[in-house]
């Protein structure tokens, strides 16, 4: 069992980290999943929660399932500060999914959004980021693939035809 409890004391002393309030966002029951948002002063996060074992995994936004349930993909793009919340998370739907999970974290500007999935193994996104040291910014098509089950990110995806 596992306790979410918000740090009202700390939140009084001021505006610091372990100054977090817990919301249950979401539940995905077919793979008992919970979604916890947690709340800092001036950032936050996101926590899957595997209600079998209480495993936390964070992840960058609210998933989506991939058609056949077997991943989901979480997709954020930010400004901000680099506080983890920018990039791409592809994790298993359930403890059955076969393959490791999937997180990339821009070092570079680059701003990601969700496209769709196009299959279980292929997640279509788009990217805004600058090329070379030109200030205009440029947003072109990206995916993620799932090959030999790796997942594998391509910011430039090929013009061949998709299976």
């Amino acid at each position: 069992m596992k306790l979410y409890r918000d740090n009202q004391k700390a939140c009084e002393k001021g505006p610091y980290d372990s100054c977090k309030t817990y919301m249950l966002y979401d539940y995905f029951p077919e793979s008992r999943l919970l979604l916890v948002h947690v709340t800092y002063y001036e950032s936050d996060e996101w926590l899957l929660v595997r209600q079998q074992d209480g495993k936390e995994e964070n992840i960058v936004a609210p998933p989506r399932y991939s058609p056949g349930k077997k991943w989901l993909a979480s997709v954020f793009r930010t400004e901000g500060p680099s506080d983890g919340n920018n990039g791409i998370d592809i994790v298993p739907a359930n403890g059955g999914s076969t393959g490791p999970a999937f997180h990339y974290r821009p070092e570079e500007y680059e701003l990601w959004e969700y496209v769709r999935w196009e299959s279980d193994d292929r997640l279509l996104v788009k990217v805004t980021s600058r090329i070379g040291s030109n200030p205009e910014l440029v947003t072109s098509p990206a995916e993620v693939v799932r090959v030999n089950g790796t997942w594998q990110l391509h910011k430039s995806p090929p013009e061949s035809p998709r299976p």
